[in-house]
């Protein structure tokens, strides 16, 4: 087996799952608390203190991964081909393939372990896969395999279910806070930025102290505690995302992950070009991604993938893949993609009437 396969159980790795399991155990002493301050004290004080307790234990329940309310799981028996070009990837590999494959209205593809059996889910997002040629189709497709073999600590259920209670926690915050600036604080789901200095101003109202009190109490700690769990997460996602990148770039050429890559980071203009061609009434925005894209020069290119945040980023990710060859290797033909192709058309329809709605939306917000 790939010694990349193997995890290193760091002192990082262990910190994060002492943290994770201190949080399950914090919970269910809230709720046990709550349950008993309920049932063992019988005044409305503490009946009104138990239920709050446990309310709040309810919200911050363990909850698995999963899918995007308007995510696709293929059926492997309506979508063959797909399944079958995914099979041979991981074949190829030398890794069991992924048990499921959905696409969903984002720009990435990422690989999740979704449901409490932990599923092992390739996701990838309908506009990405717009904008994708032949091979780095089949890069996707590796990279979820090569994600399969190795995996990271993020996705497994016992760790993800706590990160996924902290963020549902903190979403939650939004309605008491809501008004407060505190949005920009607690938008940190897909990136984790600097804390936002807030000014005198925001506070002048009796529901903005009322708020910003709730938001230092809740809000600030299940914060720091998270983006802190993510900072101990970060170098194994690194060296997964590392390992997944340089089995694909063995397989594909290392010229199909790269522009893979790249593509992955053009996700805001790319939607933007969506909206845009929506509000137009352009017959198929998706299908125009390939055109737009071409449009786009080296220079506004390189200038995105500079800019991106992810964990490890793009750039990051790019550098290492130089040393690849870059020849082409494991191959599809136009014939086979051309009948995956013509399968999931008709079952991706819910995707793009989602993405529909989200630019019709955002023009009338």
């Amino acid at each position: 087996m790939d010694a990349g396969v193997r995890h290193t159980w760091t002192m990082r790795n262990l910190l994060a799952v002492c943290i994770v399991t201190v949080v399950h155990l914090v919970v269910l002493a809230v709720f046990l608390g709550g349950i008993w301050l309920i049932a063992a004290l019988h005044n409305p004080i503490s009946i009104a203190g138990g239920v709050v307790c446990v309310a709040i234990a309810v919200l911050l329940r363990p909850r698995p991964a999963r899918l995007r309310a308007a995510a696709v799981l293929l059926d492997p028996a309506v979508s063959p081909t797909l399944h079958a070009v995914a099979a041979r990837v991981a074949e190829e590999l030398g890794t069991p393939p992924v048990s499921r494959i959905a696409f969903d209205p984002g720009n990435r593809a990422e690989f999740a372990r979704v449901g409490w059996r932990g599923h092992r889910t390739l996701v990838i997002g309908l506009p990405l896969w717009s904008m994708l040629g032949e091979q780095e189709k089949i890069a996707v497709l590796a990279r979820g395999a090569a994600y399969n073999a190795r995996g990271e600590l993020r996705s497994r259920v016992f760790i993800a279910s706590a990160l996924e209670s902290m963020r549902r926690f903190l979403d939650a915050l939004r309605g008491p806070v809501r008004g407060t600036g505190s949005e920009h604080v607690l938008a940190f789901t897909a990136q984790f930025g600097t804390l936002p200095q807030f000014d005198d101003q925001m506070w002048i109202s009796s529901a903005n102290r009322g708020g910003k009190t709730i938001l230092w109490l809740f809000g600030y700690p299940a914060l720091w505690l998270l983006r802190g769990e993510e900072s101990l997460l970060a170098p194994d996602s690194e060296r997964a995302a590392r390992h997944a990148d340089r089995r694909c770039a063995q397989l594909t050429g290392a010229r199909a992950v790269v522009s893979l890559l790249e593509k992955e980071t053009l996700g805001e203009p790319a939607m933007t070009h969506i909206r845009n061609g929506v509000l137009r009434g352009t017959p198929d925005p998706l299908g125009s991604l390939p055109e737009w894209l071409a449009g786009l020069s080296h220079a506004d290119r390189d200038s995105i993938v500079l800019r991106d945040k992810g964990i490890p980023s793009a750039a990051a990710r790019i550098a290492p893949l130089c040393e690849v060859a870059l020849a082409e290797g494991f191959t599809v033909s136009a014939a086979e993609w051309g009948r995956a192709e013509e399968e999931l058309c008709p079952l991706l329809d819910p995707v793009r009437k989602a993405i529909h709605d989200w630019a019709i939306a955002g023009s009338t917000a």
